[in-house]
């Protein structure tokens, strides 16, 4: 790792070689869990739930594989994960005629239920790796254009 890359890395959460690296293990987790995976658009998301108590603060950090497919029927499908793409969960599969429903809000988070399950996203672009919390976070960077799609769908509804 030379010193440009250690410099990018503490700016911008990822080397260009981790960040092609982590798109394409993203790529292979996806198609392997979700059928014709690869008709999907992806991102990966997080969401941070906070505990707060007298004595105790805790943050849960998870991590997501998010994709987004256009032909009928339009489909959501979300990917539980950890930072490292080595734990992957079982997919959650959210259509409209499953009940599944999606938005997203001025704050940048997205959502998508149905009746059994319920996400709120965090779509981003960078997590700095100097931040508190980039080593929950995968080092990844994705453009603006690929998030405000991704809004832009979850806006449009399912």
């Amino acid at each position: 790792m030379g010193i440009m890359d250690i410099v990018k890395k503490a700016a911008t959460g990822a080397t260009d070689e981790e960040n092609r690296k982590n798109r394409e293990k993203m790529r292979e987790i996806f198609d392997g869990a979700v059928a014709d995976g690869s008709a999907y658009k992806l991102l990966y998301c997080k969401a941070e739930n906070y505990t707060d108590a007298v004595l105790v603060k805790v943050t849960m950090h998870s991590s997501y594989i998010v994709g987004c497919k256009e032909s009928a029927p339009r489909t959501i499908a979300v990917v539980p994960i950890d930072a490292d793409l080595t734990a992957v969960g079982e997919p959650y599969i959210f259509t409209k005629e499953n009940g599944g429903i999606s938005n997203a809000n001025m704050m940048g988070y997205c959502s998508v239920s149905n009746p059994q399950y319920g996400f709120t996203l965090v779509p981003f672009d960078y997590q700095p790796g100097v931040n508190r919390g980039s080593k929950y976070t995968l080092s990844l960077r994705q453009t603006q254009e690929e998030i405000k799609e991704f809004k832009a769908f979850f806006k449009k509804g399912l």
